[in-house]
């Protein structure tokens, strides 16, 4: 149990950490944000030259796009840290084990009226910050974007999306290989 409680503590500190670096991020001003965003293309841009040294064109759209990458990466990383949450918000409810073990039992409890309860609460919660990230911006003499606000749930949701295939596939995989396994010893057994 105190395992399940640390977990928890975890990822909702983790959630906590990178709302504030977000709403920090929305709050300055917009001569400091643009000094910020110099120093990260800057860094970006010494990485892509080693990494990709003859694609001149993806280092000038990143140095281009650099603040709306960045809305991207902050808000995928909120997306899986959000995921990781209800989907132990969600196990914790069926009362499947939280460890990946139990592959078939997580898959025969699964109940999508509860899961779909939380599907929405996980969308809701990512437009609700995103919604109030653009707001901060006014307060810091920004203009709120509608833009922004789609790109922060396109990371938000594509990071997580990816999380959950990550993780559907691991199962899979599991359960194939633990049939095999069966298989496998009845053969020996018949022998």
């Amino acid at each position: 149990m105190i395992i399940k409680k640390r977990k928890f503590i975890v990822i909702l500190v983790l959630i906590a950490l990178t709302i504030c670096a977000i709403f920090v991020h929305s709050a300055l001003s917009p001569e400091v944000s643009e000094k910020e965003s110099e120093a990260v293309s800057g860094i970006v841009d010494q990485v892509l030259e080693v990494v990709v040294p003859n694609n001149q064109s993806l280092r000038d759209f990143v140095s281009k796009n650099i603040r709306k990458i960045a809305h991207f990466v902050e808000f995928g990383a909120l997306g899986l840290e959000a995921c990781i949450f209800f989907l132990l918000c969600y196990i914790e409810k069926i009362k499947a084990p939280v460890e990946l073990e139990n592959d078939e039992s997580f898959v025969k409890n699964i109940n999508y009226v509860d899961a779909l309860k939380y599907v929405s609460y996980f969308i809701t919660f990512g437009i609700l910050v995103a919604f109030l990230d653009e707001s901060f911006q006014i307060l810091s003499k920004r203009g709120p974007s509608v833009l922004d606000m789609w790109i922060d749930i396109l990371g938000y949701m594509t990071f997580a999306f990816t999380f959950l295939m990550v993780i559907f596939v691991i199962k899979l995989i599991r359960i194939a290989v633990r049939q095999s396994n069966i298989d496998t010893k009845e053969k020996n057994n018949d022998i």
